[in-house]
Parts: structure tokens; C-alpha cells; sequence
């Protein structure tokens, strides 16, 4: 069972870091369209759900679901997501001033974006696997940047969800003027990524050895340049 388990945790391992690549990088196609709105739920929804599910049912049968309960993380998480419940209900049946189908999706939407954090620190073990993630993480900062460079002079195309038209999956390429998005719906999607790889890449300068600094430094200069592109509040 012990051997099972270990495996499984590989597997999730994997998973988990195909999708530190692939969300980034995956340009924003819709997959599924929704009635009433020009959110459509994309590839990379089902891939989260997919690992949500598998990561759930690894915590149960390796027995750590009443430590994670206990964890003050994931209580405050709980919370959060009671909290919107309990909003959600009184929408519908209290002030009725939203519509069911959507106020659920943009509930599941901000339990998706915050439920990687409980997976990836139950599933991240070792020193090896950390770098590794690292590893990934940097050079998909990096090809987010140059994609954004080849948008903005090399006339790469613009997967957009910014108005309803966009958001069909149009391949459309930058007018003058315009804010890069590389690879992501939206420049500000773009420029929250790259801010909080500013923050990984400052960390890790002082992480490193004098040989990688320089690419370190590299990397930072280069997000900055892309973030100051965005022009995102």
C-alpha cells in the first residue's frame, strides 16, 4: 500500500507540474460556452478539476484528511468558501438579485483558483521536487515574456476574453498601441503572473550561486520590461 501510495503521489507530482506549464502557456481557447455570459470554461478547468478530484481521493486513502482539517490554512480556506455559500444562497432566494447558474460558476471559479494552494503543499514532499517546480516555473516566466515580445514586434497572435466578441477564441494580433497579453486572456492576467514571478525571481537571487544570479537578474529585467508593457493597474 506504502508503494501505491508513493507512485500515486508521483503521478499527482507530474500532473501538478504539467499544469505549472500548461496554464501559463495554453493559449486561452474556450472549451465549453455558458448561457448568459462570454466566461466559457476552458481546458485548463477540467485539468484543475481533475487533479482536484485525484488529490482528494489520494488525501483520503493515505489518511491525511484529518490533519489537513486540522491545519489553520486550509480552516481559513473552509471559511472563505462557507462565506460564499452563504452569499451565494442569500443572492438567490433572499435578495434574488443574481442568477443561480452564475453565481454558482463564480463560486466553483475562486474555489479552483485557490484550492492548488492546499494541493501543491500536500503534494510538494521533498527539496528535489521544489527545484524542480522552481525549475519549471522559471522557464515558463520566460517563454510567457517572449511570446509577449513576439506579439508586441513579431505580430504573434492575441487569444483575448476582454469583451464578448473576444472571447469566442478569436486569433486576432496586436493594433497599435494595444497591451501585450502573451499568452494569457487578458494584460492583466499577464501582469499579475509576472508580478508574482518578480517575486519568485528576487527571492531565488538570493537562493542561488553566483553563475545563476546573472540569468536570475536576466529573467527579473526581462519581466519587468513586459510588466511596464501591460500598462495594467
Amino acid at each position: 500500500m506504502s508503494n501505491l501510495l508513493s507512485i500515486y503521489n508521483k503521478f499527482l507530482f507530474f500532473l501538478t507540474a504539467f499544469l505549472f506549464v500548461f496554464i501559463p502557456l495554453y493559449p486561452k481557447f474556450p472549451f465549453l460556452n455558458i448561457t448568459g455570459t462570454f466566461v466559457a470554461v476552458r481546458l485548463e478547468d477540467l485539468l484543475i478539476a481533475l487533479l482536484a478530484i485525484l488529490w482528494a481521493i489520494y488525501i483520503v486513502i493515505s489518511n491525511q484528511l484529518r490533519d489537513l482539517l486540522k491545519d489553520r490554512i486550509t480552516q481559513v480556506l473552509l471559511l472563505f468558501f462557507f462565506i460564499g455559500a452563504v452569499s451565494l444562497i442569500s443572492g438567490i432566494f433572499l435578495t434574488q438579485s443574481v442568477s443561480s447558474s452564475i453565481g454558482l460558476l463564480h463560486l466553483l471559479r475562486r474555489v479552483e483558483y485557490m484550492i492548488l494552494l492546499p494541493i501543491i503543499a500536500t503534494i510538494i514532499k521533498t527539496k528535489k521536487q521544489f527545484v524542480i517546480i522552481l525549475i519549471i516555473l522559471s522557464f515558463t516566466l520566460l517563454a510567457v515574456n517572449i511570446y509577449a515580445l513576439g506579439q508586441q514586434y513579431l505580430g504573434w497572435r492575441v487569444i483575448s476574453t476582454t469583451n464578448s466578441e473576444f472571447s469566442k477564441g478569436l486569433s486576432l494580433k496586436l493594433t497599435p498601441g494595444a497591451r501585450v497579453n502573451s499568452t494569457f486572456a487578458g494584460h492583466y492576467d499577464l501582469a499579475a503572473f509576472l508580478a508574482m514571478g518578480l517575486v519568485l525571481m528576487s527571492a531565488l537571487f538570493f537562493a542561488v550561486n553566483k553563475r545563476l544570479k546573472i540569468g536570475v537578474i536576466l529573467l527579473f529585467s526581462l519581466s519587468l520590461l513586459v510588466l511596464v508593457m501591460t500598462a495594467a493597474r
